[in-house]
């Protein structure tokens, strides 16, 4: 192994020593420069996206927002003008953090909705203003968690100017929701909602889901009876909510469905009866009951005759009437018993709700998913003569499924509600995969192609320096006898002229003399010349 590693470094080593050392400074240069390039790049496109979440006006404000944000573990910054500055990946979160606690965020401005001309009315760039708001609300809330969608309608009152600071406005939003939000999430969108107009409170929000059910009313009654309306709606709706993330969670352990959605309709009674009963022992023995109270009452009248008056009339030997006298006799009874007797005692009074389980009701919506590839459908020959995207679209709708017998029951037996008062529903519905495509971020796209410029420049010039150099031999120069003798070298030799029979050439040359005499002098004298020379 170690002799690999020294051939190779031997081998790398040779290859490094066969440049300059000029080529060797450009080649560093050029490596250096790419590493340089590639790091600025890299930190630009890492720098995060930050947006101010509010001004503060005070150094206090700001470090008291700064701390309730970074409590929250939501780093921001201040800037030099007590701005408070986010990362914007956290501006929903932080807008919820601070409309909980009665801190309103930079909400929106009079300058968004100047884009238009100068014909347009005080009136028209007041409902532009309330339709941005609403477009820009809905979006924040379909960003929370839980939320799929949202819809949000604003009245301002028509008594003041919809652009003054402190604004009155009524606020209704309608979400909906993928999973049930707590209560702590609802009361911090609705506070979210009234300080981003800028209202003072929560007076004039409602915010309800899709199915009609309230999540948050801040309305206030000047009876006083809304907080024990809000006590009792809120805890009606943690009722349903329990029951039907009970209900959810038996159903889908039967293991047979993917998911589950459940709609309680609970009745509550919100009297509560305290029966209180009497009930009365006869003692062993007795032949009647027990008395509560009891008195009697006798009364007795009599006569008798009376005898002549004198000593006669106390004769015994009296035999005869007397018709002048009369006996009567006469008695008066009376007798009232109280018997104790078995008693039932019934009062009502007002309390927390209970729920009716004969009166309430569930709706139940099963679903199996059916997964099934791109790859599967191809390999199996499922396809047929169709294409994969028309066999998504014959297969989208669900295909209703049979549902076992004893899941009604089992769910009656959990919650408590008459059998006959569950629906339950179960469809299928098929999951398409499709075959994954490659996808590459933008940004990485732009960090390779550069990255390919850099390297092809580099190679460029590793290779432009590295070429070798082509050396041309430079002929020294000659003498002038050198170039004569060589021109005489060169020299063919003259054909002998022909004194009887002219040559075209000399014909030429005899004309040439005889038509231009004079140079011909000329060039002869400096033949001459040059002879001499």
């Amino acid at each position: 192994m170690p002799d690999i590693v020294k051939k190779y470094l031997d081998k790398i080593k040779e290859f490094w020593n066969k440049y300059n050392k000029k080529q060797k400074t450009i080649f560093i240069s050029s490596v250096l420069v790419a590493v340089i390039a590639i790091a600025i790049l890299g930190f630009v496109l890492a720098q995060p996206q930050t947006v101010v979440v509010r001004y503060c006006s005070t150094a206090s404000e700001a470090t008291e927002v700064r701390q309730l944000l970074t409590s929250n573990d939501i780093p921001c910054t201040v800037g030099s003008n007590f701005e408070i500055i986010i990362d914007k990946k956290d501006e929903i979160e932080a807008q919820l953090v601070l409309g909980s606690n009665n801190i309103a965020s930079t909400g929106y401005s009079y300058a968004d909705v100047l884009t238009g001309s100068f014909s347009q009315t005080q009136d028209d760039k007041e409902k532009l203003y309330v339709e941005t708001l609403e477009k820009k609300f809905a979006a924040q809330l379909a960003k929370i968690d839980g939320i799929k969608s949202a819809q949000v309608t604003i009245k301002f009152e028509d008594n003041s100017s919809i652009f003054e600071e402190n604004k009155d406005a009524h606020i209704t939003a309608t979400l909906v929701t993928s999973k049930t939000l707590s209560e702590s999430t609802t009361e911090a969108i609705g506070l979210m909602l009234a300080n981003n107009v800028g209202s003072n409170n929560t007076n004039n929000v409602v915010v309800i889901d899709d199915k009609g059910q309230l999540l948050f009313s801040g309305i206030a009654d000047a009876s006083g009876n809304s907080s024990g309306l809000k006590t009792s709606t809120k805890f009606q709706r943690e009722m349903m909510t329990n029951m039907e993330a009970r209900v959810k969670k038996l159903a889908l352990a039967m293991q047979n469905y993917s998911d589950a959605e459940v709609m309680a309709n609970l009745v509550f009674d919100s009297d509560k009866v305290t029966e209180i009963t009497q009930k009365y022992n006869i003692p062993d023995g007795s032949e009647e009951g027990l008395r509560s109270t009891s008195y009697e009452v006798n009364s007795t009248n009599g006569t008798g005759s009376g005898g002549t008056a004198g000593t006669e009339s106390n004769d015994d030997d009296t035999g005869y009437d007397i018709e002048n006298g009369t006996t009567t006799n006469g008695e008066y009874n009376l007798t009232q018993i109280d018997w104790l007797q078995n008693s039932t005692y019934t009062t009502k009074e007002k309390a927390a709700e209970a729920i009716v389980y004969s009166d309430s009701s569930l709706s139940i919506i099963l679903t199996k998913y059916n997964v099934v590839s791109e790859d599967d459908l191809r390999t199996q020959g499922l396809l047929g003569d169709m294409t994969y995207d028309e066999y998504k679209l014959a297969n989208s709708s669900p295909t209703p499924i049979t549902v076992e017998e004893d899941l009604a029951q089992l769910i009656a037996f959990g919650t408590g509600i008459d059998v006959n008062n569950i629906a339950i529903s179960a469809n299928m519905k098929y999951v398409f995969l499709d075959t994954p495509k490659s996808s590459t971020p933008t940004s990485f796209i732009i960090q390779i192609v550069l990255a390919v410029l850099i390297v092809g420049l580099l190679l460029f010039v590793v290779f432009r320096s590295a070429r070798p150099v082509t050396v041309e031999e430079t002929e020294p120069e000659l003498s002038v006898e050198d170039m004569l003798a060589s021109t005489r070298e060169k020299q063919a030799p003259l054909e002998e002229i022909d004194l009887q029979d002219k040559s075209e050439a000399r014909k030429a040359i005899e004309k040439f003399v005889q038509e231009n005499p004079e140079a011909v002098a000329m060039l002869l004298r400096n033949w001459l010349n040059d002879g001499w020379d």
